[in-house]
């Protein structure tokens, strides 16, 4: 590397391996991640920041930070992934989106013994029993599953590492000229 103030992420990282071997020799409680889930995050962060100064004058620091950013927030990304994936499967449909939950209230007179059951059922033979049922109109439920579908935390992830990286831009060639 030469003797600039700031790296780029592309730079720093040429290759995937690159950024691997960096992460492979940080201690092991900060590895949280597998070799594929790494990948994955390597390739986010080359696409939105692949150009982008380190904010620090250490690549060492930039590093670190990136690393620790990854400890951080990356479990809790790959298992919202799990949960966004999980849902795009579950190929819903009018009779799922439009089903709402049931809301049930027993009471029974018994000898003082705790009650036997603990079901979330209805139950056939009881004394007294309020069940409410709801239905969700086909615009509720279709806003719910909306809502469900549209939320990729991808996004909010990546942006965790935005205060690693410059808000300003170098313009090495404009400044040559100017000068």
């Amino acid at each position: 590397m030469s003797n600039r103030i700031s790296y780029k992420f592309c730079e720093y990282y040429n290759t995937f391996d690159d950024f691997k071997t960096k992460y492979n020799a940080m201690p092991t409680f900060l590895k949280v991640l597998t070799d594929a889930q790494l990948e994955k995050v390597y390739y986010l962060l080359m696409g939105e920041y692949g150009n982008s100064d380190f904010a620090n004058m250490s690549v060492e620091i930039s590093n670190q930070r990136i690393f620790n950013t990854i400890y951080e927030f990356a479990p809790i990304y790959f298992k919202k992934r799990e949960i966004q994936e999980a849902i795009l499967a579950l190929n819903m449909n009018s009779d799922d989106v439009l089903a709402g939950t049931t809301a049930i209230y027993n009471s029974a007179a018994n000898d003082g013994r705790e009650s036997s059951t603990q079901t979330t059922n209805e139950l056939d033979y009881i004394d007294n029993q309020n069940v409410t049922k709801y239905k969700r109109t086909k615009l509720e439920g279709y806003s719910n599953y909306y809502e469900l579908l549209n939320n990729d935390p991808t996004k909010d992830f990546i942006a965790k590492f935005r205060p690693i990286f410059s808000k300003f831009i170098e313009f090495p060639d404009l400044m040559n000229f100017i000068y």
